[in-house]
């Protein structure tokens, strides 16, 4: 079930229902030194948006800092693209910009995340023309909070945890 903030013609109630389907993967490589890029893909089905196929692939490339003990700063250049099969104009697009990372506190994998972005769209139009400018410069600023949901593959068996003395 989803709620509609703005109301329309294609969504005239307040709630309806939303069947979604999204296959997504996320890549860490690190590199020499602070160096670190990754990759993130998404491909979903949404039947809300006329059951449109969307597809999003997102590169980071960058350095990564520890200025103090349990604090993390990253400085990256982004670069996103995403493709639909509606031909929906504001789904059909490349990025690519400057961006910067907080994590306050290394025990918790919680980011604060700023991102400059130069965009384009692709030309691609479909049942709603673009009444934009074709480039654009967008500022997004972003909590990202991740975390492993299912077992690593290369974690080992299970093993129990040791007690350990508390560090006071």
């Amino acid at each position: 079930m989803t709620v509609n903030l703005m109301l329309s013609d294609e969504h005239p109630d307040r709630t309806q229902t939303d069947g979604r389907a999204v296959l997504a993967d996320y890549r860490y490589w690190k590199g020499p030194g602070r160096l670190f890029s990754d990759a993130g893909l998404t491909l979903g089905w949404y039947g809300r948006y006329r059951d449109n196929v969307i597809g999003t692939l997102r590169l980071r490339g960058g350095l990564r800092f520890h200025p103090g003990l349990r604090t993390a700063l990253t400085v990256y250049a982004p670069v996103n693209a995403h493709k639909d099969a509606n031909r929906d104009f504001f789904n059909n697009l490349v990025e690519a910009g400057a961006g910067v990372e907080l994590q306050p506190s290394t025990r918790v994998n919680l980011n604060v995340r700023a991102e400059y972005l130069r965009g384009a769209y692709t030309g691609i139009e479909g049942r709603d023309p673009n009444p934009y400018p074709a480039h654009y410069d967008e500022f997004r600023l972003m909590l990202v909070y991740s975390a492993h949901f299912t077992r690593r593959p290369d974690a080992g068996a299970f093993e129990p945890t040791r007690r350990r003395r508390p560090v006071w």
